[in-house]
């Protein structure tokens, strides 16, 4: 059973052990259509928006909405902020 179907989100984990020919991380076999949005978690680091910042650089992901996960100030959940 999954608890979380409802999500519809797809989940990615990669080693960004390769870079472009510009210097940009990249990801093989994924076509830049295929991604939409990018949500930072609330604990990620300085060096995660890094590499979300650099996907924005490449013309193909131009189109990305790149979050970053803040708490509510009252409630139990989280907010996106778009960067």
């Amino acid at each position: 059973m999954n608890h979380w179907g409802y999500e519809k989100e797809v989940r990615v984990y990669a080693t960004l052990d390769d870079i472009d020919s510009d210097g940009y991380y990249y990801y093989k076999g994924i076509p830049a259509s295929a991604i939409k949005e990018v949500y930072l978690g609330l604990r990620s680091d300085d060096s995660t928006k890094l590499i979300a910042d650099c996907l924005r650089k490449k013309t193909k992901y131009e189109h990305l909405k790149i979050y970053k996960m803040y708490k509510h100030n009252i409630a139990f959940k989280l907010v996106p902020k778009e960067i």
